[in-house]
């Protein structure tokens, strides 16, 4: 199985920036512009993905629910979301029980390329 991490992020800088650092660390990256586009590619290569990488800001088509769609396609799905909404919001959403791993911004490079090799661990 290859390993190729999906980032789906509507903002460009956030889809340059994870997926630079992904390829700069060796990792097959491949990025999606919108939901709609991640949700399509995840479908396609879903084999070949071991972990979607989500951006989520307040102003994004990108959301929360787009984790549902790619369970239903894959429940074993790994997925890390990164994103500008509060803690307490993320967690009051899904009654204190996140489903996923949750990178709050700002945070750093090497905590993100850390993050994504535990998971893919």
């Amino acid at each position: 199985m290859t390993q190729m991490i999906l980032v789906i992020a509507d903002d460009i800088f956030m889809q340059e920036a994870l997926g630079d650092l992904l390829q700069y660390e060796g990792f097959t990256r491949v990025v999606a512009k919108d939901r709609a586009e991640g949700l399509r590619i995840f479908c396609q290569r879903q084999k070949e993905v071991s972990l979607v990488v989500l951006d989520i800001g307040a102003a994004n088509d990108v959301d929360f629910t787009l984790y549902d769609d790619l369970q239903a396609v894959d429940p074993s799905v790994k997925l890390l979301v990164s994103t500008s909404y509060d803690e307490r919001e993320v967690k009051r959403r899904y009654r204190e029980k996140v489903p996923f791993q949750v990178l709050y911004k700002p945070y750093d490079a090497q905590s993100f390329l850390d993050t994504v090799s535990r998971m893919r661990a």
